[in-house]
């Protein structure tokens, strides 16, 4: 276990435990206020000219190797998750 030196003087040890109280209760709502939701970009990102990877709800931007639009088969797109079907090893004839 570890010790934590708190001065003996009057009033710093209640000082110390009154920082500590207010600190644990206010660290979880700045954590909580205003998340920004999954696969998106701050206003400052964007000025920063970053951008999604994927939108996730569509396959707007994505491509196979071979070909210029996304596959017709073998991936499904549910509940803003990408996500490639069992092929039995036979992923690149399966549309992956």
């Amino acid at each position: 276990m570890t010790t934590i030196f708190v001065s003996n003087r009057p009033g710093v040890r209640a000082k110390f435990l009154a920082c500590s109280l207010a600190a644990c209760l206010v660290a979880p709502l700045l954590h909580a206020a205003d998340p920004a939701p999954p696969n998106t970009l701050s206003e400052a990102e964007k000025s920063a000219g970053w951008r999604l990877l994927w939108d996730g709800k569509t396959s707007n931007g994505w491509r196979t190797p071979k070909s210029e639009s996304f596959p017709s088969k073998g991936w499904q797109i549910a509940d803003g998750v990408l996500t490639v079907q069992p092929s039995g090893g036979g992923e690149s004839t399966n549309g992956g």
